[in-house]
């Protein structure tokens, strides 16, 4: 008896699942990366779908991409191999970010109005993976350098927060703007490289939201 109420449950949940599945919001944004002083940014595109929808409460997976839109620039030393060289010469290092992400999104209607206006506020749970890539332009073949920034690249844990604004078009449909502050990746081991820390951006995001008929 008790396995059937668990195996009904069961069924009902998923049933709500599958019944839920009515909604998916592409955006596009701009994140900074607070951690590193805000040299970073990224062009972000990502897209939420909706998994679990009541009126005042949606359970979404979301899945977002990062590009770099700028580089962090800086001068280095280099010394040369050959005596018959100058001993140090500059070598020109630029740096740039770029990560992609997923997870679930848990979000609350907080107000309404008009029917048309909502204002929700969010969390979400994310798988991080993030490159923080480093090139050099000087004379390899004669020059070295002695502690050469790295290309970095760590997968962790964070948590996103944020507040959306939504405004109900007569399709059904819907324009969004979202506000997201993201915390830095677990597993900080690894943080301290030459001076980069694990990204962590504050982002603007502008997205539509597509409506299915049930």
């Amino acid at each position: 008896m008790l396995f059937k109420k668990r195996l009904l449950i069961f069924t009902l949940f998923f049933h709500v699942n599958a019944q839920s599945q009515n909604a998916i919001e592409p955006y596009i944004g701009i994140s900074s990366d607070q951690e590193n002083n805000y040299k970073f940014k990224q062009a972000n595109i990502g897209l939420q779908l909706v998994v679990l929808d009541h009126k005042v409460y949606n359970m979404l997976f979301t899945f977002q991409g990062g590009l770099p839109v700028n580089k962090s620039t800086g001068i280095d030393k280099a010394y040369a191999l050959n005596s018959e060289l100058p001993l140090v010469a500059d070598a020109y290092r630029e740096t740039k970010v770029s990560s992609f992400s997923f997870g679930f999104m848990h979000r609350f209607k907080v107000a309404t109005w008009q029917h048309k206006n909502s204002v929700s506020l969010f969390v979400s749970t994310n798988f991080l993976h993030q490159h923080i890539k480093t090139d050099y332009d000087y004379n390899k073949a004669e020059y070295t350098i002695l502690n050469p920034h790295r290309n970095y690249k760590k997968n962790g844990f964070n948590l996103n927060f944020g507040v959306m604004y939504a405004y109900r078009l007569n399709n059904g449909h819907r324009l969004f703007a979202q506000g997201v502050v993201s915390t830095p990746a677990t597993n900080k081991s690894s943080d301290d490289l030459h001076g980069y820390k694990s990204i962590a951006p504050i982002a603007l995001h502008l997205g539509y939201a597509i409506k299915f008929k049930k």
